[in-house]
């Protein structure tokens, strides 16, 4: 994965004063964490952010960031490990970086694309989609930006779980290799159709807070700060 050069500045003024008056100047705060250094407070722009965002490695992006201080200036290898957005606007409110070495494995959030048609759906079969991203370690040049799971084989009652992924021994899956990825049930009647709808639901809500991402810790770890 290609590596984006990213300015950013040193933070030295912290407390909710100085965070309202930056993001007011449409800066975004940010800490860069990890392998046995203090944590580092800086800001960056949201707009170049964003930007970098919109590539199609999202926010699993692989970042040089030039981290300004007076005439000083050091660089960082980082990746975003937690976006933290505003619940209502959704204007990304921090953001937690964390250091990465090339051979280190990290862990991210990649999702989950299915390709292709299933024939059963042409059958009446409904294609119901359980997980939408799924967790791996990975070096931080093999990142992917999608895991695309082929749906063109799939009849009335197939099912694929985790360990059908083919990962081309360049990522391992932290999550359970029982664990369903998409089924494809049979046909139903309109009022099984809304109730299903209604459990996939709830059930994308459960796994999204399941995978919420703790804070970072030394060598791609997870930790709590």
């Amino acid at each position: 994965m290609e590596t984006k050069r990213f300015e950013a500045t040193l933070r030295t003024e912290k407390g909710k004063n100085a965070v309202k008056k930056l993001r007011a100047q449409r800066q975004i705060p940010a800490t860069v964490y990890g392998h046995k250094t203090d944590p580092v407070s800086i800001t960056v722009d949201r707009k170049g952010l964003l930007k970098l965002y919109k590539s199609d490695a999202g926010q699993n992006i692989l970042l040089t960031l030039e981290i300004k201080d007076g005439d000083k200036k050091t660089e960082e290898n980082v990746i975003s490990y937690e976006v933290v957005r505003d619940a209502i606007s959704q204007e990304i409110e921090h953001v937690d970086f964390l250091k990465v070495i090339p051979k280190v494995p990290i862990k991210v959030i990649v999702p989950v694309r299915l390709e292709g048609v299933a024939p059963g759906t042409k059958m009446g079969g409904v294609l119901v989609q359980k997980l939408h991203e799924l967790k791996i370690s990975v070096l931080p040049s093999q990142i992917p930006s999608q895991i695309t799971i082929d749906i063109t084989s799939m009849m009335i009652g197939d099912f694929i779980q985790i360990k059908d992924v083919d990962t081309q021994g360049q990522y391992e899956i932290l999550q359970s290799a029982d664990d369903t990825i998409v089924r494809l049930a049979a046909p139903r009647t309109a009022t099984e159709l809304a109730e299903l709808d209604e459990d996939v639901d709830a059930g994308v809500e459960g796994e999204a807070a399941a995978e919420g991402r703790d804070a970072p810790a030394e060598g791609g770890e997870e930790a709590a700060e």
